[in-house]
């Protein structure tokens, strides 16, 4: 095959088999274990990995799908079609019956995480300091009975709150 034609035929794939084509085994793991909720440290024990390396990963994670924070790779990772679109069972959340009130800030930095901002873009936007979105973010997480920003955006998808 000439070089011309591959280029051809990579062109006529779809965006996210172009994009699986270019993951590695190690970043398709990472980001499956990124969906799940789990931090890096868990990552890096489970793969064998040191956090560092795992961090790494997630950073080129993030170059190739054009987003930063975890939740915005899931997300883009789900629209791709690299994830499946809906949370494995397994994630670590409750749904209970009646969804929880939130105040307007905590409905604000909920709003804020699932956009895919980070805490100091949140804290910029909202006018407060990283130590009061991290605040909002942890009292978020108990309400929710989430740990970590994915599991958030996946309760908080659940129970119809974004």
């Amino acid at each position: 095959m000439l070089i011309s034609e591959a280029r051809g035929y990579v062109a006529q794939r779809p965006v996210s088999q172009r994009l699986q084509a270019r993951l590695t085994d190690i970043e398709q793991k990472v980001l499956e274990r990124l969906a799940l909720g789990f931090v890096p440290k868990q990552i890096a024990h489970e793969l064998g990995l040191s956090p560092k390396t795992v961090l790494r990963h997630r950073v080129v994670l993030g170059r190739k799908l054009g987003v930063k924070s975890n939740v915005s790779i899931v997300k883009a990772a789900t629209a791709l079609k690299l994830l499946p679109s809906r949370r494995p069972s397994d994630l670590d959340t409750e749904t209970p019956s009646e969804s929880p009130l939130l105040t307007r800030r905590q409905r604000q930095v909920l709003v804020g995480l699932v956009e895919g901002l980070s805490i100091k873009e949140l804290a910029y936007q909202l006018g407060l300091s990283r130590q009061t979105v991290n605040r909002y973010r942890s009292e978020l997480a108990q309400l929710l009975r989430a740990r970590g920003d994915v599991a958030i955006y996946y309760a908080a998808q659940d129970r119809r709150l974004v």
